[in-house]
């Protein structure tokens, strides 16, 4: 069976499991945003998981928005280039289940828009002595993704909208103590949407996702690694690879027990062929603010690139909420 080994890794055996995280100290889980790299978006990618799962009965909402700028441009063979601002929305149901398990169900969207991002990061690099490599010399508010020798050349007149439905059965394998973290594996299955955007055409994919939160007094260390099988392998004529691999490191810096600073790095496997910077992996670092009010979890956080410029966003902002029912 092709994917028999995520299966596996449900059906471990679970050390010292809980039915629930009742009573354990828990953390305010990691900052629910995901790649928005230019290469990486033409596909949606994973998020980091809490590990902490729900328990038997208890039901959760959670809803994410980020609205990123992307400006990547190469003059020299391969040329391309990738200007527009895009907003990302996963909106999710979360249940807790016996034995240690729990679901989600979900539904994510990436679309372009004009919200006057680009204008803002034009100003800071401005202001900051830094060049803008073009990006001000170009129109004002248009999508453009324009890719010469595959002959892709697009603009605001299409669309651009991923979306796409998302099934995730988790299982928390290991209830952490002293150096040991509370562990969880995760199998994602997502179907997308078909409509007349590139992105989209019914395929199916496939992945796996462990999930880790190791307590470092009132700290917390947060980690996760995420394995995708692909069911398309192309964005019109472009070649992309059938899977990818994406690795977290985030630290929260707790401020009082129900508040505090979150900072992440994503790391995400090069996944386009043959197109320089763009085929390279993506590394991504976020800071964000996250606090537990009542029934409610809410955050604030900044995405910013590292490297490769040209493979990374140029700067975006994030909400994020999560409500207890």
């Amino acid at each position: 069976m092709k994917y028999g080994w995520l299966l596996g890794w449900l059906l471990l055996p679970g050390l010292a499991i809980a039915a629930c995280n009742d009573g354990v100290n828990e953390g305010l889980g990691p900052l629910m945003i995901r790649s928005e790299s230019p290469a990486q978006a033409l596909r949606l990618t994973p998020m980091p998981r809490d590990p902490y799962l729900l328990c038997d009965g208890d039901r959760q909402i959670q809803a994410m928005t980020s609205v990123v700028a992307i400006w990547s441009l190469s003059n020299n063979p391969p040329t391309y280039l990738f200007d527009y601002e895009m907003l990302d929305t996963h909106l999710a149901f979360d249940g807790g289940l016996a034995g240690g398990w729990a679901y989600e169900v979900s539904y994510d969207d990436r679309r372009p828009v004009n919200v006057g991002l680009r204008e803002v990061v034009m100003a800071f690099h401005s202001a900051v002595g830094m060049g803008n490599d073009g990006r001000d010399q170009q129109p004002s508010g248009e999508t453009r993704i324009s890719i010469p020798s595959y002959g892709v050349n697009i603009n605001s007149g299409r669309s651009l909208t991923a979306r796409a439905f998302q099934f995730t059965l988790s299982r928390q394998l290991i209830r952490g103590h002293a150096w040991l973290p509370t562990t969880a594996v995760s199998l994602v299955v997502r179907k997308a949407l078909v409509s007349d955007s590139p992105f989209e055409n019914g395929a199916v994919d496939v992945g796996g996702e462990l999930s880790m939160a190791l307590p470092v007094r009132d700290d917390f260390i947060y980690a996760d690694a995420a394995y995708s099988e692909f069911g398309t392998d192309h964005f019109l004529n472009v070649p992309l690879e059938s899977h990818e691999f994406v690795g977290m490191l985030g630290y929260q810096w707790t401020l009082k027990e129900r508040s505090a600073i979150i900072g992440q790095y994503l790391y995400s496997q090069g996944v386009v062929k043959n197109l320089g910077d763009l085929s390279q992996s993506s590394h991504e670092i976020y800071l964000g603010y996250k606090r537990r009010s009542g029934s409610a979890t809410w955050q604030l956080g900044i995405i910013e690139n590292l490297a490769p410029y040209n493979n990374s966003p140029d700067f975006g902002l994030n909400f994020g909420l999560i409500y207890d029912l």
